[in-house]
């Protein structure tokens, strides 16, 4: 049995595609010691894993959820700080055989390197190179002329690391994408852009998709033959109020059947004229609705999406920031939905019509649910873990 360290983030969506793996580990022996935060804990401790707090104040994670990306490097090289001098004395006194940390976790990568423990990175985000992401570095040099004071502190924090730890940091690129000797992500080569470009570190083990303990509130009639178009904004970006009011003067005249999940009890409150065809809950099954979905409308977090895909469930994805609009491009480029740009009443009509009358969309999601169903999700991810523990 070897002792493992596994640094998360306070995010569902880099959590949840790790939690199949984690389990998986356990179960054939490992010890996890899960580093996250606590209203992840229940989730985290039912895969056996044990569950240790930052003990810090990084609220300021938080906050940076939906920044732009500057913010977000200085806010990581930030909490690099913080954890560096509070955590490196207790890895150290653990003794763990290896370490796995989140793409943006860059902490454990250099814990990692400081303490000559091998290390492997989970990414549940697109992983990025240059000649696989063109047009997302075009959007990432736009926001860096934008955020260049974020730039300068941040730089300026990661020097200080540097030379304080006697480690070598590669910058920007560093913080988003801290990339290991092996590197398991959570999608599979054909979704990934320029899938073709990666080496063999980089292991495309599919989405983690397992049956999730939901309570099923939502009661579909029996009779019911129209298309069903269920719509989530995920668990975040969800206090869109004008976006569901849209929704309802987009489909409420139309032969559908709605699933609305909207996140919050009070959003519910305060919608009004909820057309009859519409079933508006707080939270919903998403895998089991997506069993019966036609459309799904999403945010386009990469949870949402790989589920809708694994199901083959054409998409209209309706970014709430800049990480969801390049899955939102790379759904729209694969054929498996439409990046929705401009939302009106319209155009979602628009959407959802075209969708529905072009069965292209339908087979391109067969054939990417085929490739993830193929990858071989997380037995596949921990027999790579195994692997790389025996080099």
């Amino acid at each position: 049995m070897s002792k493992v360290i596994f640094f998360g983030l306070p995010a569902d969506g880099h959590t949840n595609p790790t939690l199949a793996v984690v389990k998986e580990l356990v179960d054939r022996g490992e010890e996890v010691i899960y580093y996250s935060f606590d209203f992840l804990r229940e989730k985290i401790e039912k895969t056996g894993a044990i569950y240790r707090s930052y003990n810090l104040d990084l609220s300021i994670l938080t906050r940076a959820n939906n920044a732009n990306f500057t913010f977000l490097y200085r806010t990581l090289m930030q909490v690099n700080k913080l954890i560096l001098n509070k955590l490196l004395p207790e890895i150290s006194k653990e003794k763990p055989d290896y370490i796995i940390h989140d793409s943006l976790c860059s902490w454990g990568k250099y814990i990692a390197e400081i303490l000559g423990i091998p290390a492997i990175s989970s990414i549940t985000v697109f992983a990025f190179s240059k000649e696989s992401s063109s047009v997302s570095f075009k959007v990432l040099f736009k926001i860096l002329v934008i955020g260049f004071k974020d730039l300068l502190t941040g730089i300026i924090i990661e020097k200080m690391i540097s030379s304080r730890y006697k480690i070598k940091t590669k910058g920007f690129s560093d913080a988003f994408m801290s990339l290991e000797k092996m590197n398991i992500i959570y999608t599979s080569k054909d979704f990934q852009p320029g899938g073709e470009f990666f080496d063999a570190s980089f292991k495309f083990v599919g989405p983690s998709i397992n049956n999730r303990d939901e309570k099923n509130n939502v009661l579909i009639p029996e009779a019911n033959k129209k298309p069903l178009v269920y719509i989530s904004l995920g668990t975040i970006a969800n206090h869109n109020p004008g976006f569901f009011e849209k929704c309802f003067v987009a489909f409420g005249q139309m032969d559908l059947l709605i699933i609305l999940s909207v996140g919050d009890l009070n959003i519910i409150k305060s919608l009004h004229d909820v057309p009859d065809n519409f079933i508006v809950r707080e939270y919903v099954p998403q895998l089991e609705i997506l069993t019966k979905a036609a459309i799904f409308i999403t945010h386009g977090g990469m949870n949402s999406v790989h589920e809708s895909l694994y199901n083959s469930v054409p998409m209209i994805v309706v970014p709430q920031h800049d990480e969801q609009a390049m899955v939102a491009e790379r759904v729209d480029k694969t054929g498996a939905g439409i990046y929705l740009k401009t939302v009106t009443p319209d155009t979602l009509r628009a959407s959802v019509l075209e969708v529905l009358n072009n069965n292209s969309f339908k087979t391109n999601c067969g054939k990417l649910s085929e490739s993830m169903k193929l990858a071989g999700g997380y037995k596949k991810a921990v027999d790579e873990i195994f692997a790389f523990k025996l080099t």
